[in-house]
């Protein structure tokens, strides 16, 4: 590792300068990235004198939409404090995330260096891409949590950014500049809202009535370019302007980033950023895409514009979880399907196609964890296995939420009704308190909510899948069985942190001593990968029945071991069917027009 005190670069360098000005305090933050050597080296400059209430230096634990333990002092190096002259101050690192100036008022700068999330490997709470920071010789994903910390007492005080580059770059990022060209964050929470995609870009915007939707795109063969992007994203997000009657925000910044890695997307209040796979922008891709886009952007509203207080008061040293996990992340799912739906870009038929889904993937997660504990428990090690459910599950109940209100009101006002409500009560600005939620939502809807919530949201009652969608004229199996005998694997393969896991394990593969969430590495010696896996599974599917074949996994605790699993055959089972019922009766029929279609409002 480099010296921090190697004399800095300034050819062709990228340097983010950032000032916090509190109480006649002035900071400016200072990240060089010249060397393009996976460290970001950053010096802080203080201009006055901080206090004792400035004393400890504070990185990030988590940040909000993560739902993960980051700990990003663990890729900090080299911490030190200097006073006027250049001597050394003594600095005691008191935690994982926090370093202590032990005489603050003479601190004039303060140095060190962050390596780079993407290629550092470590031993636990792997940051997911979207949400970290790499550095390559023609672009940088930044999300400034991962770099700039803050002082005690100065979280929420205003920050100005300017940042210098190569000539040949374009920089991307939600944030609007001052009369100065300095970007503008109200707070150091304003500004981790605000991730940067630098580089090679592509660049595209578009007005959607009165809000400006950029698109940045960084490609590593420049397969794919923003124009393409937008023209695939168009009708979803008129889509979405029906849906949400009018866009909360003036403008709005998508980062796109397609390399080797598929690993997902991470919602801002102005922005997202996506890190997918580099692969020809094919029908079904480009549904992957806009699928993933139109839940970003809808986080607009939630957390946005409907958060609790632990949300707008965010603690980055110990991460404190809110309940409704259920309104930012499986309401958000079901507003994405929904907006689709109601916009024409997939029927009926699509739809419940992926609720059947939802429910198959469902199943791999314990039932007995409602969607509170899912939410309370999402930062330990337990509940990060179960997290992904929210996804499934809390997509599920919220769609039967959006039907019981429906049926409540008689067809004048559902979910997506009473979300705007709730944006136009409380705002961007204006928090609800974590406690009162639920029977804010009791008293803007019906007193039969409130057993809703109770079983289902709170609860692990049994969904009434069949009961609800039968009102719409929708038919519903959990499971039957056809004489077709297909290739049974004993276990199903999903994607986990961007890696393939196997979940939904059989019996008889337990026996072998594999287990749920064990990470694929390969079969029969073929090592595994997103690119590949359809072609390696889709072999061994394909052999006789009673063939033998070798899986090789990695344990949680790192171990790599190989075991022989036999390929075995059995009638088709078919889970979660749902069927359009060809005569519905009028009732029904105008149930499911009225659900299908957006209530004026």
């Amino acid at each position: 590792m480099k010296n921090i005190n190697s004399k800095i670069k300034f050819i062709l360098s990228m340097l983010i300068v950032v000032s916090i000005r509190v109480s006649g305090q002035k900071l400016s933050y200072q990240v060089d990235v010249s060397d393009l050597d996976s460290y970001f080296k950053v010096t802080v400059n203080v201009d006055g004198k901080l206090s004792d209430k400035n004393k400890i230096y504070q990185f990030a634990s988590t940040v909000p939409g993560t739902y993960q333990v980051m700990d990003i002092g663990r890729y900090v190096n080299d911490f030190r404090a200097l006073d006027v002259k250049g001597n050394e101050i003594q600095v005691i690192k008191i935690s994982t995330n926090q370093y202590e100036l032990t005489k603050p008022k003479k601190v004039k700068t303060i140095l060190y260096e962050v390596a780079e999330t993407w290629d550092t490997p470590v031993e636990y709470h792997t940051i997911y891409k979207m949400c970290g920071t790499s550095l390559e010789k023609d672009h940088a994903l930044i999300n400034p949590h991962c770099l700039i910390g803050f002082l005690s007492g100065m979280q929420a005080s205003p920050i100005n950014l300017s940042i210098m580059y190569p000539r040949d770059w374009i920089v991307a990022t939600a944030l609007n500049k001052n009369d100065k060209g300095w970007f503008v964050a109200e707070s150091f929470d304003h500004l981790i809202d605000s991730p940067f995609l630098l580089g090679r870009l592509s660049h595209v915007s578009r007005q959607m009535n009165q809000t400006k939707i950029e698109i940045f795109t960084y490609s590593k063969t420049d397969l794919i370019n923003s124009e393409s992007l937008m023209s695939s994203m168009v009708k979803m997000l008129e889509a979405a302007h029906e849906f949400l009657v009018d866009f909360p925000v003036d403008r709005y910044t998508f980062l796109y980033h397609f390399e080797d890695e598929i690993w997902g997307a991470w919602e801002h209040s102005f922005s997202s950023a996506y890190v997918f796979v580099e692969q020809p922008l094919t029908e079904e891709y480009v549904n992957t895409i806009t699928t993933a886009a139109t839940h970003e952007f809808f986080h607009i509203i939630t957390p946005l514009n409907i958060h609790s207080d632990i949300v707008e008061q965010f603690n980055f040293e110990s991460p404190i979880p809110s309940e409704h996990l259920w309104l930012y992340e499986g309401v958000t799912e079901w507003a994405a399907h929904m907006i689709q739906l109601r916009g024409g870009i997939y029927g009926l038929e699509q739809y419940l196609m992926q609720q059947q889904q939802k429910l198959i993937n469902n199943e791999m997660f314990n039932q007995n964890y409602s969607l509170s504990e899912l939410a309370l428990k999402s930062y330990t090690e337990e509940g990060q296995v179960q997290y992904p459910n929210i996804y499934s599950k809390g997509a599920i109940i919220a769609s039967l939420l959006d039907i019981r209100l429906l049926e409540l009101s008689n067809g004048q006002r559902g979910l997506r009704e009473v979300i705007i409500d709730l944006t136009r009560e409380y705002g961007q600005h204006k928090a609800f308190f974590e406690d009162e939620f639920f029977n804010v939502f009791i008293d803007m809807t019906y007193p039969e909510i409130e057993s809703f919530i109770n079983n289902y949201i709170k609860g692990t009652r049994s969904l009434p899948i069949r009961e609800y969608y039968e009102k719409l004229g929708v038919g519903y199996v959990e499971q039957s069985k056809t004489s077709e005998a297909v290739a049974e694997l004993g276990y199903s393969v999903a994607l986990k942190g961007g890696e393939l896991v196997i979940v939904n394990l059989n019996n008889k593969t337990k026996s072998t001593g594999l287990n749920d969430w064990d990470k694929l590495v390969a079969i029969n010696e073929n090592k595994v990968n997103l690119e590949n896996a359809n072609e390696i599974i889709g072999a061994i599917i394909q052999l006789p029945f009673e063939s033998e074949y070798n899986i090789t996994v990695e344990k949680s605790d790192g171990q790599v071991i190989t075991k022989k699993l036999i390929l075995s055959g059995d009638t088709k089972a078919v889970r979660h069917e749902f069927e359009i019922l060809s005569n519905p009766s009028e009732q029904q029929l105008k149930f499911r027009n009225v659900w299908m279609k957006n209530l004026p409002y």
